[in-house]
């Protein structure tokens, strides 16, 4: 859902350097959010070609994102951009505070004490 609204946002983007910028981030990271797809369908028991059609889902979104962003920006009133963008931006928070959150630990408990009470000894 995400990659259809942050897409979306690029389809909106009101000038080009926005439009380029945008597409940078979604460049950057686009990569990543895949394989970790792919990662999260192959720990499920769903057979190949199954999570094959949902990645090729997958990567049909951003197309589709785009043009719907392309089109909204046409003929729908700059208040409907701004609340697209607006979902884009608190689906992007959403996910930075749960999903991230989640699966990194603390930076306290991977950090290794430099000296500990027992080396004092």
């Amino acid at each position: 859902m995400y990659s259809l609204f942050e897409t979306m946002a690029l389809g909106l983007a009101a000038d080009s350097t926005t439009a380029l910028l945008m597409a940078a981030s979604i460049a950057l990271h686009q990569p990543a959010e895949s394989v970790a797809l792919l990662v999260a369908f192959l720990k499920t028991n769903l057979p190949r070609p199954v999570i094959a059609r949902w990645l090729l889902l997958f990567s049909c979104v951003g197309p589709l994102g785009v043009s719907v962003g392309l089109l909204v920006s046409q003929v729908a009133s700059p208040y409907v951009s701004g609340v697209i963008v607006a979902l884009t931006a608190g689906t992007f928070l959403y996910i930075a505070a749960t999903e991230v959150g989640r699966t990194n630990p603390p930076l306290v408990a991977r950090s290794v004490p430099i000296m500990s009470s027992h080396s004092l000894r």
